[in-house]
């Protein structure tokens, strides 16, 4: 897929170093991408997947690819069940009641905003081994009359997910949870990206369905806006850049949104095999990554960076949720310059972390 990117010019060699293993093989839905070596009437022309993609988008759905040599691909694709029975949930923003399909929603928590984690100006909860982003719904949503989250009082929290991205929501109230019939949405309100279908209740009041996945994009993107401003850029003579190798999606986000706040350049890998393959292509002036991981582990990882001559000096930074005493000793005898233990994470621990390490 690499190759075939950057000889179709869908991606110039200088960005591969920057681009996450899932976001290159999301390439193959590019239009024009093809990995076939030669063009026949079935295939070659790169008119295909991007189809795929779009139609199944249009649909108010989703597709992931998960490869893995020797074990093979899984592609999944998840489509709003319109006109069919699905559990939801009713819940309440700023006065007005919607409906979640109930498979997107892996647990409900309450918790006081002085026990939040902020990350930049937003904010992120502790759930038990991970680090998850959290936006009040009515944000994301722009729905008139929201007003930002107080100092005050406690909050309502859907933790939602979609493959290993997770998300928590802040939501006013819990109504109740039912199984109910969707129905597409009108042609006229076909642009409503953030809503997938209605419920028609026993009392004839409509809710709209709302729609997670896009929803999470839009979280997401809200996050990304956040960055240094030009006066703390300003002078730089050179940028840090630093690896950021996890393989929650949500807690990669939070790192890097913190880091590149303070100004640092950040690359990231989904586990310590991309993490090592990456190194191997970009000297990195610092590495900051998860233990436990598919493929490679932290601790593996560490080890094998630690046996190359250029990285034998740079700074890497375990931070897991593992935090007994045999855990550190192993991280140290590795060769981990640092140790955090997400109970104990905040951004002010990681930033000062990383700042005595590289400056």
């Amino acid at each position: 897929i690499r190759e075939k990117a950057v000889k179709k010019k869908l991606i110039a060699e200088s960005e591969l170093e920057n681009v996450t293993r899932s976001e290159l093989i999301n390439l193959i839905f590019a239009p024009g991408m093809s990995t076939a070596e030669m063009i026949t009437n079935l295939s070659g022309r790169g008119v295909g997947m991007d189809v795929v993609k779009r139609n199944i988008e249009d649909l108010k759905g989703a597709i992931a690819i998960q490869t893995e040599e020797g074990r093979g691909t899984l592609i999944q694709i998840r489509l709003p069940l319109t006109m069919a029975i699905i559990h939801v949930l009713f819940i309440t923003v700023s006065d007005m009641t919607f409906a979640v399909p109930a498979n997107y929603i892996e647990e409900i928590v309450r918790t006081r905003v002085a026990d939040m984690i902020r990350v930049v100006d937003k904010s992120a909860v502790r759930l038990r081994e991970q680090i998850i982003p959290v936006v009040p719904l009515g944000e994301v949503l722009d729905l008139p009359g929201y007003l930002p989250v107080g100092d005050d009082r406690d909050l309502l929290i859907l933790i939602t997910a979609l493959g290993t991205e997770k998300l928590g929501v802040v939501i006013d109230s819990l109504v109740n949870e039912d199984d109910m019939v969707i129905k597409p949405l009108p042609a006229h309100m076909g642009g409503l990206q953030m809503v997938s279908g209605a419920i028609i209740s026993g009392k004839d009041e409509i809710f709209n369905v709302l729609h997670m996945p896009k929803i999470m994009e839009t979280a997401r993107e809200m996050r990304r806006r956040v960055a240094a401003s030009p006066e703390e850029r300003a002078g730089e003579e050179k940028r840090i850049h630093i690896l950021v190798v996890d393989d929650s999606v949500s807690t990669r986000e939070i790192e890097k949104s913190i880091l590149e706040s303070y100004g640092y350049e950040v690359s990231m890998a989904a586990d310590g095999q991309e993490g090592f393959e990456k190194a191997k292509r970009f000297q990195y002036d610092l590495i900051i990554t998860d233990v436990e991981m598919p493929r490679l582990d932290g601790f593996g990882l560490t080890e094998r960076l630690r046996g190359e001559d250029e990285y034998r000096q740079t700074p890497i930074i375990l931070v897991t949720s593992l935090d007994r005493e045999e855990h550190k000793r192993r991280g140290i005898q590795v060769g981990a310059d640092a140790y955090i233990v997400k109970g104990a994470f905040d951004q002010s621990t990681l930033l000062e972390s990383v700042q005595n390490l590289v400056g």
